[in-house]
């Protein structure tokens, strides 16, 4: 949709502002519910906490299940940050 704003769009060879055929077929859904979102970044402002506490664990007594266990927190975060999930 931004694209419309500034190179046109595929309905629209000129540049113009608004791209009309995309306007009338807009009909305003969420992409995302907003409760999933909320609990998505709520799981994320979690997770940072529990990442460091996690990485001084197991730099203090290192054993398979912490390495393992902070492996899977810093991919959990990254693809939050990332916004894959």
């Amino acid at each position: 949709m931004f694209q419309a704003f500034v190179q046109g769009c595929r309905h629209c060879p000129k540049l113009t502002r608004i791209c009309w055929n995309e306007v009338i077929v807009m009909n305003f859904r969420w992409k995302y519910n907003p409760t999933y979102l909320r609990i998505k970044y709520g799981c994320k402002q979690v997770l940072f906490p529990l990442l460091v506490f996690q990485f001084v664990r197991t730099v203090v007594f290192p054993t398979s299940f912490d390495v393992i266990l902070l492996g899977l927190l810093a991919m959990l975060y990254v693809a939050i940050s990332l916004e894959w999930l």
